[in-house]
């Protein structure tokens, strides 16, 4: 009797403990999404979009066109400058909105990533030219490595494009989405995008971080032909090193160069200017 009654004691502890870890574990994920909504509705927006997240097009030259796709939880505000310095030197340039961004976190948490894929590509179809040149900031230049796989361009353009990615936390994903949804960007990301004015989530959904995975696991590097341009930040520390390398040594283009970019973070490029520059020549060059 008393073995029998240490054993229902022992599993009510066990279930005890399970009921505890649930409770706490829902709180944590209420606290986490509660957080999120409060930051995200302090952010201006007009039509549901953050203000500076619209899409936009600049038409110019009917021979030359560039789509220019920006990166994970950020926004096309994030190519303004780079945009008018091309249409500037006539060129076309399209800069779309990819879903899930420009509104709030949860809805980039609900989208999958062939949303993103099918969105490149009918905007690469909008674009209007004879030639047509692709350029992908981070999470946007593995898409812009995906088009270049799946069409026939004239060039593609990648910056931080991600292969590999540094966190030592990703496996783990499955585990921390128990007690999280988001997880907060690095306090000095944030400081930078107040003092640059940028248009980006403060906040990660851990169920894009898997999307965005699958998206590279998709990509066919071998595929692309066409003249291909990389450039990767030396002091990037969300994406490895390896990845510039990787896409340099796994891509069949005669034409390739890869360019590492001194003093320059994931998100902030020194020098901009001399990039710029650089995106125009490889234009002219290919044209």
């Amino acid at each position: 009797m008393n073995i029998l009654l240490k054993k229902i004691i022992e599993k009510r502890g066990i279930i005890a403990a399970i009921i505890i870890f649930i409770f706490i574990a829902a709180l944590s994920k209420t606290v986490n999404e509660l957080g999120v909504n409060y930051l995200a509705r302090q952010q201006e927006r007009e039509n549901g979009l953050m203000v500076g997240a619209e899409p936009f097009f600049i038409q110019r030259d009917r021979e030359v066109g560039v789509l220019l796709i920006h990166g994970f939880t950020s926004s096309s505000k994030d190519f303004q400058g780079l945009a008018e310095f091309l249409a500037e030197k006539n060129i076309t340039v399209y800069v779309p909105l990819l879903p899930g961004h420009g509104t709030h976190p949860s809805d980039l948490k609900s989208t999958k990533y062939e949303e993103w894929v099918d969105v490149a590509q009918q905007s690469l179809d909008l674009l209007d030219t004879e030639k047509k040149f692709v350029l992908g900031y981070s999470m946007g230049g593995a898409l812009a490595l995906h088009l270049a796989a799946q069409n026939d361009l004239s060039g593609v353009i990648s910056i931080n494009a991600p292969m590999f990615l540094t966190s030592r936390y990703i496996p783990f994903i499955p585990l921390i989405k128990l007690v999280e949804t988001y997880v907060a960007k690095n306090s000095e990301d944030i400081i930078q995008f107040i003092d640059e004015k940028r248009v980006a989530y403060d906040s990660v959904p851990l169920a894009s971080i898997t999307e965005m995975q699958k998206l590279i696991s998709i990509i066919q590097l071998p595929s692309i032909t066409e003249p291909v341009l990389i450039f990767q930040a030396d002091n990037d520390r969300i994406v490895s090193l390896e990845s510039a390398d990787y896409i340099y040594n796994n891509i069949r283009s005669d034409n390739k160069e890869l360019i590492f970019l001194s003093n320059s973070t994931h998100s902030k490029i020194n020098n901009q200017q001399d990039a710029f520059n650089t995106v125009y020549e490889f234009i002219l060059s290919n044209q």
